[in-house]
């Protein structure tokens, strides 16, 4: 069966936008700074990678969550993507979010690092946030039936990505630590 859906990608980064585009051509994606500028009950569902953790405040949070809610139509869910507080500190062959041993209190600034070949590519800072503030500012929004949970590799998935790894496939990403463990949380809510 197809599927078609139009898929928006939005952004306060002009540079960001044009990174996008560029990326991938079929897609639509707009600078937005601000409210957003479709009406009530547009979406049918939105998906927020990574996002959240980049606000610095839980009243700015509270604000977009607001307007996720807004553009969002009945029944649809706004699905975050945001770090694992129990992650943070850890190290993966790519990436590593937070210095190990240092505790962190909401929205204190934490450093984010990611790797290549062993190597340091980029590093920048984002805020550190439970996924209880995460939950709280989307039920404030008016969102319901909220839920959290870790996604983790099965062993089938594992010994596939593995057996694509030995043949140069990811050559840089050590996918054996997601099978217990994975730095990411995703939250649900349902408008």
């Amino acid at each position: 069966m197809l599927y078609r859906a139009e898929v928006y990608g939005i952004d306060p980064s002009e540079s960001m936008i044009r990174e996008a585009a560029k990326a991938d051509t079929y897609g639509r994606y707009e600078l937005v700074r601000g409210d957003f500028p479709w009406p009530d009950n547009t979406f049918d569902g939105v998906m927020s990678n990574w996002v959240f953790l980049d606000i610095g405040s839980v009243e700015e949070m509270d604000v977009a969550a607001r307007e996720i809610y807004r553009v969002l139509k009945p029944g649809g869910p706004f699905v975050m993507l945001v770090n694992n507080e129990e992650y943070v500190g850890k190290r993966t062959s790519t990436y590593q979010n937070g210095q190990p041993g240092k505790t962190y209190s909401p929205g204190d600034d934490i450093l984010v690092t990611y790797f290549k070949n062993g190597e340091q590519r980029i590093q920048f800072k984002d805020y550190f946030w439970p996924t209880e503030t995460y939950s709280s500012v989307m039920g404030r929004a008016g969102f319901r039936e909220l839920t959290s949970y870790v996604p983790r590799l099965n062993p089938c998935t594992i010994e596939e990505i593995l057996f694509l790894q030995d043949k140069g496939v990811f050559p840089d990403v050590d996918f054996r630590v997601l099978v217990d463990e994975t730095p990411t949380v995703i939250v649900v809510g349902k408008k």
